[in-house]
């Protein structure tokens, strides 16, 4: 499985696609990369987004979905808390942002909820809902490969926010070290991806 990565220009975030068949793709969060060129590639390729997931409610993991929406036509799948909260410009964070403008993105949203299992075109997705960097923030697992949004990083996850919460990130932790083994690849919601196994004594 080959995982697309593009840095986002918005608190440099990663948004992710790889391909589930020959025309369809699968894309893990959305800020703000250049949509306008993204679709005429899209389009010249005869690609279809099957679907989106978001690893959480932040507005530099979602920023970019009302202006690809407007292209596309796709399924955006999320954990509740997270449908919620990218609706309230307060709890995605893009009022208190200087370099964007406040949005909300009202739409109906698919509810994944925690060890929810689906297949797509062969591929088998797993979710694991990991509180606690932000309270609607999911890891997405596919095969050996993990996004992990904020949750995990090769950094140290903020956990200063409004709506952050401690505890919760150490229970999320200690339930994905009994999931993610040290040859799994992260692909985390900043920075490049790395394996496990890099983590995993501090994880």
């Amino acid at each position: 499985m080959e995982v697309h990565r593009i840095v986002n220009n918005h608190q440099q975030s990663n948004s992710y696609f790889f391909f589930i068949s020959h025309r369809e793709i699968v894309m893990v969060d959305i800020g703000d990369f250049d949509i306008n060129c993204f679709h005429q590639w899209i389009m010249s390729k005869k690609i279809n987004i099957r679907a989106i997931f978001l690893t959480h409610e932040h507005s530099d993991h979602c920023c970019g979905i009302n202006m690809l929406q407007h292209y596309h036509d796709f399924d955006l799948y999320c954990s509740k808390i997270c449908s919620i909260n990218i609706a309230n410009p307060k709890q995605n964070f893009s009022k208190y942002i200087d370099s964007i403008e406040a949005f909300s993105i009202n739409r109906t949203c698919k509810i994944i909820g925690n060890e929810i299992k689906f297949e797509l075109n062969g591929f088998t997705f797993n979710f694991i809902e990991t509180p606690g960097h932000s309270p609607g923030s999911i890891c997405i697992f596919v095969n050996n490969c993990v996004f992990t949004g904020d949750t995990i990083m090769q950094t140290n996850t903020p956990l200063n926010l409004p709506h952050s919460d401690k505890i919760e990130y150490k229970n999320s932790l200690h339930k994905l070290k009994k999931l993610i083994a040290q040859n799994y690849m992260i692909y985390p919601g900043h920075g490049e991806p790395f394996y496990m196994e890099k983590l995993y004594t501090t994880v």
